[in-house]
């Protein structure tokens, strides 16, 4: 009896050791647990592919004129490039996002297609004629379009998801500073230098990333938390969006690495990602339709000066940013929140579940957890909540907009209506992003590559559509549209909030 008392004691201790080493372990190679200093410090990193992604396309707009004299080609070659920038940028990041995700790297798959993205702007500045130009613009953004979806996933990795919002907000600063100085830059850079050199600088500041990302981007993928060990006497009960079998468990352990890159598409069996998806496509609509009519709308209906028209492309960026920080802090302290209630239940579930194992309970436990696997951890919902209530000035400001314009109140009127819409479509857009973050752990990039291949389909087709719209019915009813988009998206809202804990990780 005292030899099987001596074994028993010994078992608990060399348990005790290897938990002891295995939290270790995560605090050494837990993205999460690392340094507030390096956690910046990577964000920082990543958001420079980020700020390269819109000044790629906005940069080209006052050059077009240049490209069409030099290459005697028609208005409808030029805008093809920026057509196709638009379709490649939609669908690329599924596949770049997919090898991610799947096997399992970040850094990989930012050089390589930074790699990619700097080649081929050296090849466009060199073009001798327009097939050209269009063939590798195509592949130029085949190769920037990686940017924002690993971001997400990256920041997904590093920060826990009570800092999310906040963290993805400063990603997002040097997107909005791109789009809202890349009209300008390229202007500068087109008359001073020449339209080529457009292209050129975009390869210099590729290059430039890709060096920094080289030298100083760590590893960050972060594997998404399993609800058990692989050792069956050891049971651990953590946060996770849609809890494994054993069974299942048992098969990820012998699977080897693959790459699906149409398994992306699987997350649409999920309603509650599709539904998120449509409602932030809905507002990238809204979000376009701004920038495409701005030129539009402010030399027909107004015919100021450029200086108006600077402010015009500067006000809804500056709103972007401004919402994308209040909604991404608020959303943060409600999950953090959440989350902190769901940790203190997990503890008490631990303290039990150790009291029982004390008690060689451990079928009972194995019993009690497989009846309780279904439950869902609400923190990720509450980004839904703040996406709500961040739309709901919307739809008011985007049709006061559209006829405020058309019946030409004084130009100061609109730039700031359109600042205090662009606050809650960003808002709405931030939230939204994160709750796809938090919602898919091990996936997140694939869930943010998949919102921007549904938005761009919706901004291909806006794009070809809503010029011809605004000559046919005005900007008004342009405009009435477009609020009743926002209204659509904010209807899906309510429905994913409503249904999230019974859809979450559930297919059809």
């Amino acid at each position: 009896m005292t030899d099987i008392g001596e074994v028993s004691h010994q078992k608990s201790s060399s348990e005790e050791e290897e938990e002891a080493e295995d939290v270790a372990h995560r605090i050494l190679y837990d993205p999460q647990k690392w340094p507030y200093i390096k956690k910046y410090r990577i964000l920082f990193l990543v958001a420079l592919p980020a700020f390269l992604t819109p000044l790629s396309n906005t940069s080209l707009y006052p050059a077009i004129s240049d490209m069409k004299e030099e290459f005697e080609a028609t208005a409808i070659i030029i805008n093809l490039l920026l057509g196709i920038y638009i379709i490649f940028r939609g669908i690329a990041p599924i596949f770049w996002s997919s090898y991610s995700d799947q096997l399992k790297t970040r850094k990989r798959v930012y050089l390589a297609s930074l790699l990619i993205y700097t080649m081929s702007n050296i090849i466009c500045g060199f073009a001798k004629n327009a097939i050209i130009l269009v063939l590798f613009g195509i592949i130029q953004s085949i190769g920037i379009s990686a940017a924002l979806s690993l971001g997400g996933g990256t920041v997904s990795d590093v920060f826990i998801p009570a800092e999310r919002g906040k963290a993805y907000a400063i990603y997002l600063v040097g997107y909005f500073i791109a789009l809202a100085s890349g009209p300008n830059i390229g202007d500068l850079i087109t008359n001073s230098l020449g339209w080529r050199w457009v292209f050129y600088i975009l390869a210099i500041l590729g290059s430039a990333t890709l060096l920094l990302i080289t030298s100083f981007l760590p590893e960050t993928f972060r594997e998404p938390e399993e609800k058990f060990t692989s050792k069956p006497h050891i049971i651990r009960i953590i946060r996770e969006s849609h809890p494994q079998s054993p069974s299942e468990e048992s098969k990820s352990f012998t699977q080897k690495k693959s790459y699906n890159p149409l398994l992306p598409f699987k997350l649409l069996l999920q309603l509650n990602i599709t539904f998120s998806i449509l409602s932030k496509s809905l507002v990238n609509l809204v979000i376009y339709s701004q920038s495409i009519l701005i030129t539009k709308m402010f030399s027909y209906y107004y015919n100021v000066s450029s200086l108006y028209l600077l402010f015009a492309y500067i006000s809804p960026p500056v709103g972007y940013l401004i919402g994308s920080f209040i909604a991404g802090i608020y959303s943060d302290r409600l999950a953090g929140y959440e989350s902190d209630v769901e940790t203190r239940k997990e503890r008490e579930m631990k303290k039990e579940e150790k009291k029982r194992l004390m008690k060689e309970e451990t079928t009972e436990i194995m019993q009690e957890i497989l009846e309780n696997r279904d439950i869902i951890y609400r923190f990720p919902v509450m980004r839904i909540y703040v996406a709500f209530y961040s739309s709901l000035i919307v739809p008011l400001f985007i049709v006061t907009y559209g006829w405020l314009t058309q019946i030409k109140v004084h130009i100061l009127i609109p730039l700031i209506i359109s600042f205090i819409a662009g606050i809650g479509l960003q808002g709405q857009s931030n939230c939204i992003s994160t709750y796809l973050i938090d919602a898919n752990p091990g996936k997140s990039a694939s869930a943010l590559a998949l919102s921007d291949f549904i938005s761009y389909f919706f901004v291909a087709i806006l794009i070809v559509l809503v010029n011809p719209l605004v000559d046919l019915i005005g900007m008004g009813f342009t405009y009435t549209i477009m609020a009743f988009f926002s209204i659509l998206s904010i209807i899906l809202l309510v429905i994913v909030f409503k249904n999230d804990e019974r859809w979450r990780g559930v297919n059809l």
